[in-house]
């Protein structure tokens, strides 16, 4: 049986560090050592678990088989002792801080109402602080606790972030009430030939997930323009012949000013997930107000 008496907490912590960056100079970066020091532990992992674990790479370093299959139990084992440490029960209601979340206006229309009015219940003095998404800042924003929570979708997640889908939606066609569509049942001819609004947040082109499906089928449509928000594209198809594939969720306010149909051709639907860094993966609170909101919002 291995001899466990020497190995301590700080070791786990660097072998996790190591399995994330994928590089011993990052690593040592997150664990604010020096790469002299990091390289001295990875000796004591290497020679506690008998295995090289990480190897040289074009770009870093990458796990050996043992290190791939260490990874979730040293997870799992760093999570049992973290929770040790806090054994006392947690209780919102007596907690004073501030969740800080990165948000598109799609998921703020649907979590931001609900979100605080539920957590206002739980805890007086939870508070929210909401910043716009840029996807390209996220991980620095993250990593250096401007933010402890994103909701985003996930070809928008850098590596080496945790993320679990918070909701799914799916897309209906939408556009102005008196549009001449909206006399008549929207067929495939008339949805190509129709222009159309996309809303692309990154706004670096006019090709969506439509037109993939689209494209699938031997047909394409044309893409007049592109909004980097919900809220603009709202006010376009109210005033434009533009239409529009927008999420069910976000559509439920606009019924009243928007027509809203199926659209002629199956479009994958979408998960919303949330993302947050190591630094706060095993905090109580966040922990909690992680699961508080999926709970919130999936049911909705």
């Amino acid at each position: 049986m291995p001899d466990i008496t020497n190995l301590d907490t700080r070791l786990l912590a660097a072998f996790v560090a190591i399995s994330e960056e994928r590089s011993v100079t990052r690593a040592a970066e997150r664990m604010n050592i020096t790469q002299q020091g990091l390289s001295g532990i990875l000796a004591r992992l290497r020679n506690q678990f008998d295995d090289p674990l990480f190897v040289r790479a074009s770009r870093g370093v990458s796990p050996t088989p043992r290190a791939e299959a260490l990874y979730p139990k040293i997870i799992t084992a760093l999570e049992s002792l973290r929770n040790v440490m806090h054994d006392t029960a947690l209780d919102p209601s007596r907690i004073n801080t501030t969740f800080r979340i990165a948000a598109a206006d799609y998921a703020l229309s649907v979590v931001i109402q609900p979100l605080y009015e539920r957590l206002r219940s739980v805890g007086p003095e939870l508070k929210l602080a909401v910043v716009p998404l840029q996807i390209d800042m996220v991980a620095d924003q993250m990593r250096n606790g401007q933010v402890d929570l994103t909701l985003t979708v996930p070809e928008f997640v850098p590596d080496n972030l945790y993320t679990s889908i918070l909701f799914s939606d799916r897309y209906k066609c939408a556009f102005r009430k008196g549009h001449p569509l909206a006399t008549q049942k929207l067929t495939l001819n008339a949805f190509c030939e129709a222009e159309h609004l996309l809303v692309a947040p990154n706004g670096q082109n006019l090709h969506g997930s439509t037109d993939i499906a689209l494209a699938q089928i031997g047909r394409s449509r044309t893409v007049g323009v592109s909004v980097p928000n919900f809220l603009v594209a709202e006010s376009l198809l109210q005033t434009t012949d533009l239409i529009a594939l927008l999420p069910v969720r976000l559509l439920r306010n606009c019924s009243d000013r928007l027509f809203v149909t199926e659209p002629p051709i199956d479009i994958p639907p979408f998960d919303i997930v949330g993302v947050w860094p190591e630094r706060v993966h095993t905090d109580p609170i966040n922990k909690w107000f992680r699961e508080f909101l999926r709970m919130l919002i999936g049911d909705r």
